[in-house]
């Protein structure tokens, strides 16, 4: 019997970038074509992705903003809480904002953090549902497309798929596995058939 186990991201090895590259992969998946990732560098005004269209039954224009945090999860949280009051104020005419985040945050963090977002939404007499997806959520994303692990943890270097027996070769060349070249021989068999008694 096959196993397969996925080990949750240790999110303390990789960088923004990297993150910021799973996100990007991870939402085109999710999402579909529709979905436009903003990756340059500079500011990008709060935007990090867009989205118009339909997703889980919710239709609109969906802002994508991305998180990550290398420091203590409660410092991250305290971190989330006050960007996500910025963010909220950069809102245009989007009807959903989704915040990706690598912190694992509590119901209650989540439920918190909506609401800062919210509060914010009433004073700019603005309608835009807040949606934060945190790691263990994105976590949970990842399961259903396993080839993210492969690309984050080969750097995203790896534009294109191979073939099993493409790395299947390299796997064995790389361990030092020499081919053997068949050599010419005569194999004689014997058939009852073709006796000569």
């Amino acid at each position: 019997m096959i196993s397969f186990t996925m080990d949750k991201i240790n999110w303390s090895n990789y960088t923004y970038d990297d993150f910021e590259l799973f996100c990007n992969a991870l939402f085109m998946f999710e999402f579909g074509k529709k979905y436009v990732p903003f990756s340059a560098s500079g500011r990008d005004g709060g935007i990090d992705g867009f989205f118009s269209g339909t997703y889980m039954k919710q239709t609109g224009n969906w802002r994508f903003q991305f998180k990550f945090y290398k420091s203590a999860r409660s410092e991250g949280v305290s971190s989330l809480k006050s960007q996500l009051k910025k963010e909220a104020e950069k809102i245009a005419d989007e009807n959903f904002f989704l915040l990706a985040t690598n912190v694992e945050l509590l119901p209650q963090e989540i439920t918190l953090l909506s609401e800062v977002f919210n509060n914010q939404m009433l004073l700019n007499q603005k309608n835009c549902k807040a949606l934060i997806w945190d790691g263990a959520k994105l976590y949970n994303l990842l399961i259903q497309y396993p080839i993210l692990m492969l690309w984050l943890n080969d750097g995203f270097k790896t534009a294109q798929l191979k073939t099993y027996q493409t790395v299947f070769g390299e796997q064995l060349r790389e361990s030092g596995f020499r081919r053997i070249r068949p050599t010419k021989c005569m194999l004689r068999t014997y058939n009852p058939a073709f006796s000569f008694a």
